[in-house]
């Protein structure tokens, strides 16, 4: 770019390889939703409304603490895989209803119960007309493993960059699993 400065707005083309437009407008508004499932955002103030959004997707349960053998008796169950992050950009016309979903966090693995193994995270996510948005996938639940973070669907996406995986149950022997963090989305306008 030899210094060249660029105003909001303006597409980037830099050795044919790229086209990068910055966001028209500061962002000075932000509402961070949190309600758990399903629920609507209606688009405020008038004409065409610049959004950012982005969704967080829930982090995966911890495993519980798994039976080890000799002088190590107890291992610390594996952790739940952080959740998903995804942001676009995008103009609506105020007034739009947005549909959103929060993913709640995967349950932590139980150690004398059926479900020795953390649940996975639930997606969060953003549609406007049916259309999606945003996603961002919930991390995967701790098994043998760590839980495998989450990806997403968006203008930029960061894997594992979401809501936190729950903690492995410690090696003090027969703890259960954390519960991983609810997602969560963010709207700025």
């Amino acid at each position: 770019m030899n210094g060249a400065r660029m105003r909001a707005g303006e597409s980037i083309i830099e050795a044919g390889r790229a086209t990068v437009i910055l966001p028209a407008a500061n962002f000075l508004n932000l509402d961070t939703i949190t309600t758990l499932g399903a629920s609507t955002y209606t688009i405020p103030g008038s004409g065409q409304v610049e959004l950012e959004i982005t969704v967080f997707g829930a982090g995966g349960g911890g495993s519980c603490s798994i039976v080890g053998s000799g002088i190590t008796p107890w291992i610390a169950g594996p952790p739940g895989g952080n959740g998903g992050k995804a942001t676009t950009f995008i103009a609506l016309p105020a007034g739009s209803v947005l549909s959103l979903f929060v993913g709640t966090g995967g349950s932590g693995g139980v150690f004398l119960g059926p479900n020795y193994f953390g649940a996975s995270g639930m997606k969060s996510e953003v549609e406007h007309s049916g259309i999606i948005i945003a996603q961002a996938n919930g991390g995967g639940g701790g098994t043998n493993n760590a839980g495998a973070p989450g990806y997403g669907l968006g203008d930029h996406i960061f894997r594992g960059d979401g809501a936190v995986g729950g903690a492995g149950g410690p090696a003090t022997g027969g703890t259960d699993g954390s519960a991983g963090q609810h997602g969560w989305i963010e709207i700025r306008y």
